[in-house]
């Protein structure tokens, strides 16, 4: 859910116009208390408004990952769709690609049945269609295709497919109805992380202030620039490089944004996204940090909302409405 002033800065209207709509539509929204509370725009609520202000967004499959664990990756995925899902009423779907299926534990809707379920691995195994792996999350605009230990078995399955064609084939079943769709990789350079880089339209690869992100950065650039060589891809995804973790007041923090930023100078993304144990904290008890009413400090929380601003690339309408 979002308020009724962030709703009017992303469709650039005042609250009194945010409110006159509501009156005049059926758009889904609710009171924080029963007469004088805070009014909330539900997902499916930002969704239409979205609509009706012609505002949309630029529909993209994401990855956020590089080769090395522990960098943050899935964390910033999960903040980031539910982020997208409730400021923009984004539609999100979340291809769990890491056996150890971590966002699927994080998004699994209550009485989710992690024996029953199809991953990718039962989905190439058997030939079944996308639709039959995609699975409702706990949160309503959100759906997943979930993980299990079973998918570090994978390759073995599709060590003969073309990565090129292996995750497109598939993703044509469900073209147009996700607004952004995510890949959750493993920190490994496998035939499906090839498959869903070379897949991808946006690439953001994450590092921190050690030696080993930083040469990770280096190695992940390199195998994704082999890999869209190798494979002729003419539409190649954009790819860019965070700072997570980032600390202004540490030297390391410093001296690994400078390494990077010199060798990366069009591709090191503008804004960081803070170490913070609140972010740790919130999704190790169940939540983003950034769901409605959570408190969360102010740099840490400006650079996630950046990093879902620039995930959610809008395309806008020049006849929008002007601000009353």
């Amino acid at each position: 859910m979002i308020t009724i002033k962030e709703a009017g800065e992303i469709l650039s209207l005042t609250p009194q116009r945010i409110k006159q709509i509501l009156k005049e539509t059926e758009i889904e929204h609710i009171r924080t208390q029963h007469n004088n509370g805070q009014i909330k725009i539900l997902p499916d609520g930002m969704a239409s408004l979205m609509s009706l202000k012609k505002k949309k967004i630029k529909q993209r499959k994401v990855i956020l990952k590089g080769q090395k664990g522990g960098l943050g990756s899935t964390s910033l995925c999960l903040i980031t769709a539910i982020r997208a899902s409730h400021k923009y009423g984004a539609k999100i779907l979340v291809i769990d690609c890491d056996s150890e299926a971590n966002s699927t534990s994080f998004l699994a809707a209550e009485g989710f049945d992690i024996g029953k379920s199809i991953t990718l691995y039962e989905l190439y195994r058997d030939d079944l269609s996308i639709n039959q792996a995609i699975v409702p999350t706990r949160y309503k605009n959100i759906d997943m295709i979930p993980a299990k230990g079973l998918l570090q078995n994978i390759d073995k399955i599709i060590h003969s497919k073309n990565p090129k064609t292996l995750l497109k084939s598939k993703l044509k079943e469900v073209e147009g109805v996700y607004d952004i769709i995510y890949f959750d990789l493993p920190p490994n350079y496998s035939k499906l992380s090839e498959s869903a880089y070379i897949s991808s339209d946006l690439i953001i690869i994450p590092f921190d202030n050690s030696s080993f992100s930083i040469e990770a950065l280096y190695l992940t650039t390199d195998n994704i620039n082999s890999s869209l060589e190798e494979y002729e891809i003419k539409d190649r995804p954009e790819i860019s490089i965070l700072a997570n973790k980032f600390s202004p007041q540490r030297t390391s923090s410093q001296e690994a944004w400078k390494v990077v930023n010199e060798a990366f100078p069009t591709q090191l993304l503008p804004f960081t996204c803070r170490d913070s144990v609140e972010v740790v904290n919130s999704l190790n008890a169940g939540y983003s940090p950034l769901e409605s009413g959570r408190k969360i400090k102010s740099d840490v929380r400006v650079g996630l909302e950046e990093l879902t601003d620039y995930i959610c690339s809008i395309n806008q309408n020049d006849e929008i409405e002007r601000r009353h």
